[in-house]
């Protein structure tokens, strides 16, 4: 992809994401929430990109994925006024609708939109689909390493932002502020295993599970920048101070300290 290609790709997306922004200022605080990290996200690809050794073009592709990848929770929230899947809509799925739709990719190879759609499709699922090999399968892992080192980011931010004042936190939690965590998020996290989201039930769950996808990161420069940035031990302060979190703890701790020392 031409650099070109993707600033014009960019361009549309400046344009798309401003048509939503309103008099809403709950709405408008979410909207924000997901253009920063979109812009992050970019960010992020085009720096693992280069520490991956891809040339000019494949940047260039990496860049325009990072962009991309959440454009459906815009018209998601628009639509349901929530970021939960299971309560409104896969919103990766409903991203490659939506770049279908405006003929976002009209000017790239077929090859490169292809790409694009299967980042874009896939990026928030539990797991990659089998069926994704070569360079779809290459830039699937890339957007999910990306994404995930970036909501850690947010997580670790918000969430603090969330418990100093609880009343006036201006976005949506999408489950309660309990503490306490299920049982089952636990031990999936513990065994490596994916959880359902809708069988999520407190704000710890979430980030209890959100801390789990440490597991699933593909390379090891992602979990070296996330080490590098200290967003993991971030995250657990907010967690409740009980036996179970102390063992998910250590064994993400012991998992990262491994990893590096492995891969370097």
């Amino acid at each position: 992809m031409q650099k070109q290609q993707a600033d014009t790709i960019e361009s549309w997306f400046d344009a798309y994401v401003t048509g939503f922004y309103n008099d809403d200022t709950f709405a408008n605080a979410n909207w924000k929430m997901k253009e920063d990290h979109s812009r992050r996200v970019c960010g992020e690809m085009v720096r693992l990109a280069g520490a991956l050794g891809l040339d000019a073009a494949r940047k260039q592709l990496a860049r325009v994925i990072g962009l991309l990848h959440d454009v459906g929770r815009f018209e998601q929230f628009a639509r349901y006024r929530t970021y939960s899947d299971p309560r409104s809509v896969s919103h990766g799925p409903l991203g490659v609708e939506i770049i279908g739709r405006h003929n976002v990719l009209k000017a790239l190879d077929p090859a490169e939109a292809r790409i694009i759609e299967e980042a874009v499709g896939c990026h928030g699922l539990l797991a990659i689909p089998p069926q994704l090999t070569g360079d779809e399968l290459f830039f699937a892992k890339m957007i999910r390493d990306a994404d995930k080192l970036d909501v850690y980011r947010v997580v670790a931010a918000y969430y603090t932002n969330y418990k100093k004042d609880p009343a006036s936190f201006p976005l949506e939690i999408e489950l309660p502020d309990e503490p306490r965590c299920s049982p089952h998020v636990v031990e999936n996290v513990l065994a490596g295993r994916q959880t359902d989201y809708s069988t999520l039930r407190t704000l710890s769950d979430m980030i209890v599970i959100q801390l789990g996808w440490v597991y699933d990161i593909h390379f090891a420069a992602t979990v070296r920048r996330i080490d590098q940035l200290g967003l993991l031990d971030r995250i657990m302060d907010l967690l409740p101070h009980t036996e179970q979190i102390e063992r998910v703890s250590q064994s993400i701790r012991a998992y990262i300290k491994q990893r590096i020392a492995r891969e370097g």
